[in-house]
């Protein structure tokens, strides 16, 4: 009885200790694929504010993300679960060298963003997002595909 009684107190603190010592986190992750090549984003940041620029005042969600210290791609959209489609519902743009010049900065035509999770609340933003036209004032094209967003900060306005 004596060793059943130490083994399962063993068993128990390795648990215990285990349990502990992992704690499983989802860090804030944001990626996307330009044109095929991977971005590497290092940091992103992200804003609820009110929209005043129409007859209608709105609550609006701007998620900005830097590569290198350079802003590479802003998203502007609702804040609300679902598909948002570019230009009706939602605004992305993409920046190539920090969008320096006009010719760096390409607004998307075609694609949108989708958030699973859109909690204001509790400061989460999940989901996905693609450009299928990205067009810059030189009428050159762009293509983002694999967007993903997990965001767990969010500045309110």
């Amino acid at each position: 009885m004596k060793k059943n009684t130490i083994l399962v107190c063993f068993i128990l603190s390795i648990i215990a200790i285990t349990y502990s010592c992992t704690k499983v986190e989802k860090p804030t992750t944001f990626s996307f694929k330009a044109d095929g090549t991977d971005i590497v984003v290092d940091s992103t940041y992200a804003r609820l504010y009110t929209y005043t620029g129409s007859s209608v005042a709105r609550r609006q969600l701007e998620i900005i993300a830097y590569s290198n210290g350079k802003q590479v791609i802003e998203i502007q959209a609702l804040p609300k679960t679902g598909s948002q489609q570019a230009v009706i519902d939602c605004f992305i743009t993409y920046f190539v060298n920090g969008g320096y010049n006009s010719s760096d900065v390409y607004v998307a035509a075609l694609g949108g963003v989708n958030f699973t999770v859109c909690d204001t609340a509790s400061n989460l933003i999940q989901g996905t997002f693609s450009i299928e036209d990205a067009v810059n004032s030189d009428s050159m094209s762009r293509v983002i595909t694999q967007g993903k967003i997990y965001i767990e900060k969010i500045e309110k306005q």
